[in-house]
């Protein structure tokens, strides 16, 4: 197959502006606002009780904008927040030596065992503070769906708005 010198041309100044891009690029974001707004919307579409998939399936931007929260007004607030927020964002195992699915359930377990312990990742550091550095994402996820399924039997009681 014969490739004409202006396809040739084309294949070369992607290859260049790529190569540009990921030379010049100083700091690569996991997710970003696209991402947080995709993963939201997409998940009101996802809703299964009835009453809330219609409200919600209606509302699939201004689900995407919530999401963004954190990110937009949350880091605005200065350092004292951050230093408490942002781990609540992640978990960075390698810093204890272990991968996600060996990661313990019982976050009162983990900061026993670990804190002060070396850290994995840093070598001839210590792990100061396990929610801090290692992050809280897992744990905050759990107590968040805690909250939520704490008060249910009382909410099936109750009259929808």
């Amino acid at each position: 197959m014969k490739i004409s010198n202006q396809t040739k041309l084309k294949i070369v100044l992607s290859l260049v502006l790529v190569g540009a891009v990921l030379a010049f690029q100083s700091r690569a974001w996991a997710w970003g606002g696209k991402g947080h707004h995709t993963v939201c919307q997409a998940a009101t579409a996802l809703v299964q009780e009835k009453e809330l998939k219609e409200f919600l399936s209606k509302r699939p931007h201004i689900m995407g904008h919530l999401c963004n929260i954190p990110d937009i007004y949350w880091k605005s607030l200065g350092s004292e927040p951050n230093k408490v927020g942002n781990p609540t964002h992640y978990i960075d195992p390698e810093i204890l030596g272990m991968t996600a699915k060996d990661v313990p359930l019982d976050f009162t377990r983990i900061v026993e065992k670990f804190q002060g312990s070396e850290n994995q990742f840093e070598k001839g550091k210590k792990v100061f503070s396990v929610a801090g550095e290692f992050g809280s994402n897992w744990w905050r996820a759990d107590q968040f769906f805690r909250r939520a399924t704490a008060n249910k039997d009382q909410w099936a009681q109750s009259t929808p708005p």
